[in-house]
This record gives C-alpha cells, structure tokens and sequence, in this order.
C-alpha cells in the first residue's frame, strides 16, 4: 500500500490577522497544532513499516514481494536478508533462491524437478542452449566416485580427469589422448624434466642438489650425466686423469706451500715439525734467539730422528747441520736464517742455507744427509745450548 502524504495543516497561521486578539490558552494550543498533526502523521509511516499482520506487514507495506526477497515481516529482517545475499555473492557463493522457476529456460526444468532429481539430460542440455562449442561442458556424473565431464564433439562419451592426487606436490600429466596420469612428487632439489624417450616428464637430480661444499665443480661423467668434482686442497690445480675420462685436482708442481709454522709463547730447546711425503724441495726459515745473554749458541738441525754421524757438516762427519750464524742474545735482534734442502728418497739430501743478524752481511752454507733410501718425514730445530726466546717464529715450506 502507499504510504500516507502530510500536504496541509489544521490551521494556517498565514491567514490569521497580524495582531490575533488570542487569549493565551488560544495561542498555546495553535502552537501546538502543527507539532501534534506532524506528529500523528509520522506515527502513521512508523505503524505501517513496523506491522506484522500477514499480508498487510511494513515488508509487504513496502512494495517488494516477499518472492523476491525472503521471508520476512518487517523492513528489518527483509534488509537483513538482502545484506546476506549481497555478502554470498562477494564470496562467490549463489545465494539461495537465486535460481528460481521462473529463471530456467521455458520452464522445461522445475525447481520440483531439480529438487527430486528428475531432470532428464535433454532438460538439463535445454537449460544450457543447444548451440553448443567444444569447450562446453556437456554433463556431469559422479556414479564413480570420480568427476568425469563429457566431450560434446564425441556422442557425449566420458572422459577421466579424476586421478587422485594423493600428496602436496603430486602434478597431473597427459599420458594420451584425453588421458590424465599421475606424477608423484621429487625429492628436495629435484628438478623436472622429459624423460629419455621424450614421452613423459619426469623428476631429475639438480646441478644444486650434487654441489654441496663450496668449491664443488660439475663435470658430465657420461652423455647428459652430471657428476660432482669435490674441491681440492690450497693451491692444488685442475688436470685431466690418465684415462683421460674426467677432471681431477693434483698437487701444483710449481707452487711452494706453508706445511707448517709455530712462534713460541713459552721458552723452547727444541722445535719439531712432521712432514708429509711427495715434497722434492724443503725450506726451513727461522727468525729467532736464545732466551739469555749469551750469544755463541746455534740452531742444530736434524732429520726422521737421525743423530748419528750421518751428516756432512763443513766436510767433517757430525751428527746434525747448523744454520751458519749464531742465535744472539735476548737482548739483540732476532737472527733469520733459511735453508733449501733436495728431498730426493734415493739421493743426498743437500742443503744449502744463509744468515745474518741485524745489519750483518749474511753467511751461506753448503752441508748434506746422508740418507739415500727415504724422504724427509721429520725435521727437528735444537738450541745447541739454551732455549729458543718467546716469539721466536720457526715455519717449513714445500715444492712437489
């Protein structure tokens, strides 16, 4: 129904004299006029929208059908209905009574129908147009248990897309024609790739997953085979193996490198170091004193524990070689001496080594072992009659 309109007042103050002969009573209540019928009108719009009697309801009162928009007897719930579907719709969702009789084509498919699970597959192709394209999806059954969905160019018959998918990270393949195959998921670094024949993906190792040292290299061991290269050690280089078959590190032949050094924190008379196999040349280089005043002592050297009179010191047999100048006294500067040594199993070792303090020209000295049947695996620096000074600093090199 319509809803009641206020076009005139009671009483018309305009048509009144300007100098009203009222007595008070007169004015309070002409006063009052307009305000009271104001009044009874608004009441009249508030009393239809808040009515609930069956068809005569302030939601029946506003003109929407109860058909269109829910169940409801008054404005609030109708309005509640309505932000409800507005809110289904945002989500996605077809709110309910959306999908009424009178939307579905001709009428060929009832809600009765749809709701008893009735509709034959020639209403439910209606409902969707005749004209269809190869894209359209035709029908859907779920007698299986699996989605199956009909290809309309080929007399509706079903296709499987209903692979199970049974782990995060499982992907989904053509095996065929209109056939759907299951690809389990790699392992951590794998990476995806066809397989040899070409016909399938497949899961591979990763150049990332084979390097896990810093330094590794990749080679192919084989065709299409990556193969990981641990790095090598300091100041080895890269060479191809005597099969010619693949890379590997070897020992530089060039290259001098620090097999070990020491500088004392506490006095020492002697200083040992061990020394790996395969160094043709050695170089001992010191930087040191004795730990008194006395300055007439020197570094006595010997090799593998040998203190037999195996060496050749000055052209006379002794039982170790010396560096050619004196350790000076605690108080001086520190002596420096470096000695060359041949390391060959089955020859002399020879050394030759020179050395000076502070300003003083320095002296060289030619002296040798004796041992012709094994390499140098121990070299050990003596004080010839005090101990070494804190900071003195001993360290040995070698050359393959």
């Amino acid at each position: 129904m319509a809803f009641p309109t206020k076009d005139t007042f009671t009483f018309d103050f305009e048509a009144q004299t300007d100098y009203p002969n009222w007595t008070p009573a007169e004015t309070k209540e002409h006063m009052n006029e307009r305000g009271e019928e104001l009044r009874i009108a608004l009441n009249a719009v508030a009393n239809l929208l808040n009515a609930t009697t069956s068809d005569a309801s302030g939601a029946d009162n506003t003109g929407i059908p109860e058909t269109i928009v829910g169940s409801g007897t008054n404005v609030r719930d109708r309005a509640d209905w309505l932000y409800a579907q507005i809110v289904a719709a945002v989500l996605g969702a077809i709110p309910d009574g959306s999908l009424a009789t009178i939307k579905y084509a001709d009428g060929s498919v009832t809600a009765a129908k749809v709701a008893a699970d009735v509709a034959t597959q020639a209403e439910l192709d209606d409902l969707a147009g005749v004209n269809r394209t190869t894209e359209t999806v035709k029908g859907v059954s779920d007698s299986l248990g699996e989605h199956q969905v009909e290809d309309a160019t080929d007399a509706h018959t079903p296709k499987n897309v209903g692979i199970s998918v049974t782990t995060a990270g499982d992907m989904l393949y053509a095996t065929g024609v209109n056939t759907i195959a299951r690809l389990a998921k790699g392992t951590a670094r794998q990476q995806l790739a066809m397989n040899g024949g070409a016909t399938a993906p497949e899961w591979v190792t990763s150049l990332q997953s084979l390097m896990t040292a810093e330094g590794d290299m990749i080679y192919a061991s084989t065709a299409n085979t990556p193969e990981i290269l641990a790095k090598g050690t300091a100041l080895q280089r890269l060479r191809m193996n005597t099969g010619a078959t693949a890379p590997e590190w070897v020992d530089s032949e060039v290259a001098w490198v620090k097999i070990a050094d020491t500088v004392l924190t506490a006095t020492a008379a002697q200083v040992d170091f061990i020394i790996p196999s395969g160094y043709k040349t050695l170089k001992i280089m010191q930087v040191a004193k004795n730990s008194a005043t006395q300055n007439s002592y020197v570094t006595n050297i010997r090799f593998n524990d040998d203190s037999a009179a195996n060496y050749l010191d000055n052209g006379v047999a002794a039982s170790q070689i010396t560096f050619p100048s004196s350790l000076p006294a605690t108080a001086s500067p520190f002596n420096i001496c470096i000695m060359e040594i041949l390391n060959l199993a089955t020859c002399i070792k020879n050394t030759l080594s020179w050395g000076s303090t502070g300003t003083a020209a320095p002296t060289f000295k030619a002296e040798s072992w004796n041992n012709v049947v094994a390499e140098i695996n121990k070299i050990s620096l003596i004080n010839s009659g005090l101990t070494f000074a804190i900071g003195s600093n001993f360290s040995v090199w070698g050359c393959k």
